[in-house]
């Protein structure tokens, strides 16, 4: 089950759900370790009941979401309501180096396998927790996803537009920021008992994570009491800077103007050598007080061109463009296809299954994704191979409603 990858005598026991911890994890099982995703049969990760399903049928094995985020990993089912379900994942826990869940602080305490609990046997565990409030604290309890703790965090009151109520993004990014830092706190620590035979105890909370995000908007308050307004898609520093509509439907592009430049580079571009020189747009700070009438301008020019015109054209005189993509955008996109950064693997249930490769890409070891598993489906490799158990031992196991 090993692959000649950075990270292939690396072993994690893996209790995370839904999506932070299983993007940190399946970060590190694309880079070879040997991640064990555990889960109850009748209660496994609520992710795989998330969509989209090709053809629109229902598996606890095909959700789009649930493949995304549990690719290369290994899955078991065990039932740790029961003594000797536990007593299984201990013994696992023993012969591995990082166990890492994000469930609230009290469910790894009731099965006997918080820190202090796994320490009595497994001494230079790497221990990471992953709770949306931290383990202590009032709000230690609390169960919240990506949209609550965006919102708790502030983020949700800056999203949106000046006369409008916040509006949360359609991506949790929560998720993604915390799973980067289980990351590098894992590897880190790796790295650290390499040198000096001891394991660690990380908590990083959800919650404490994005607010880190906040910091210019916590100082100007705390410096000058002055809240932070939603300002939609315009910064305060850069003009003209926003989103336009081009030519079609639904079809727009991102535009930022930088400095000086790029401001004359602009009104070359859309031949309007009178913007450059009306004094109400002759500075950053005249354009920024005029911005609604110079927004309609560049509109006007936009709507004109579909929106790769309008990007190759300011691209090609060094000012920043995009479009605004889609997921169809995104499937045929030609830098991202010649990367081969989409990946179609095949399939058990669906056939074949379309997996994201690793962003990131190291020159002699370069990650790769395998197919998401099966619910239990590595049951027998890692009772038999890791384990040692024999037939008569998993068969009794069995029979105990230990696993499915």
């Amino acid at each position: 089950m090993m692959r000649d990858l950075p990270l292939k005598k690396t072993r994690i026991v893996d209790f995370t759900h839904v999506a932070a911890g299983p993007f940190s994890t399946k970060m590190l099982a694309d880079f070879g370790a040997e991640v064990i995703k555990v889960e109850g049969f009748t209660r496994p990760d609520l992710i795989r009941r998330s969509g989209p399903f090709r053809g629109d049928q229902y598996s606890p094995n095909s959700g789009g979401m649930y493949n995304r985020w549990n690719t290369s990993k290994l899955s078991i089912t065990i039932d740790m309501s029961r003594d000797k379900g536990v007593e299984l994942v201990k013994k696992l826990i023993s012969v591995s180096d990082v166990v890492i869940n994000n469930f609230s602080s009290r469910v790894m305490k009731k099965w006997g396998l918080n820190y202090d609990s796994v320490t009595e046997f497994k001494k230079d565990v790497i221990y990471v927790s992953l709770p949306s409030h931290g383990t202590t604290g009032p709000h230690r309890e609390y169960i919240s996803y990506g949209s609550e703790l965006m919102a708790l965090a502030g983020i949700m009151h800056l999203t949106g537009f000046p006369d409008g109520a916040p509006t949360g993004p359609a991506v949790n990014y929560s998720d993604y920021v915390v799973s980067y830092m289980a990351v590098l706190s894992i590897l880190s620590s790796l790295r650290s008992r390499q040198e000096t035979g001891r394991g660690r105890n990380i908590e990083i909370s959800q919650f404490e994570t994005m607010v880190s995000y906040m910091g210019p908007i916590l100082m100007e308050f705390d410096a000058n009491r002055r809240e932070a307004k939603r300002k939609g898609n315009a910064l305060s520093v850069n003009c003209p800077e926003g989103i336009y509509p081009c030519r079609g439907i639904d079809r727009w592009c991102a535009i930022s103007v930088l400095n000086e430049t790029q401001w004359t580079n602009l009104c070359e571009v859309m031949e309007r050598r009178d913007l450059k020189e009306a004094p109400e747009y002759c500075s950053v700070l005249r354009r920024i007080r005029n911005r609604k009438s110079l927004d309609a301008f560049i509109q006007e020019w936009t709507l004109q061109r579909s929106a790769d015109q309008v990007v190759d054209a300011l691209q090609s005189r060094q000012i920043p463009a995009e479009i605004v993509a889609d997921a169809g955008d995104l499937l045929n996109d030609s830098h991202i296809k010649e990367k081969n950064y989409f990946v179609e693997l095949p399939h058990p249930e669906t056939s074949k299954m379309l997996y994201q490769n690793p962003a990131i890409v190291l020159s002699r070891t370069p990650g790769r994704a395998e197919r998401a598993p099966l619910l239990g489906e590595h049951k027998d490799y890692i009772l038999k191979e890791i384990l040692n158990l024999g037939e008569a031992d998993i068969a009794a196991l069995e029979r105990e409603g230990v696993f499915h």
